[in-house]
């Protein structure tokens, strides 16, 4: 009986410690997706203070490099 509970203990310990894990993991993949959105937004901005052919040609040779990948 000891060695059912022995092993309920340790499950429980284990499923703690991976409970921690994907919460650590997940918080630090929040942390990089916020940085992400951030530079994004600053590329956004200065995308917008360029003229609109200048956008045109970015816009173009972007589509252009994703037919590419």
């Amino acid at each position: 009986m000891s060695i059912i509970s022995d092993l309920g203990a340790s499950a429980s310990i284990i499923s703690a410690i991976a409970l921690a894990f994907s919460v650590y993991y997940s918080q630090r993949q929040t942390k990089a997706l916020e940085k992400q959105v951030e530079e994004l937004k600053k590329q956004n901005r200065e995308l917008m203070k360029k003229p609109k052919i200048e956008l045109e040609i970015v816009f173009n040779a972007l589509t252009e490099f994703s037919h590419l990948s």
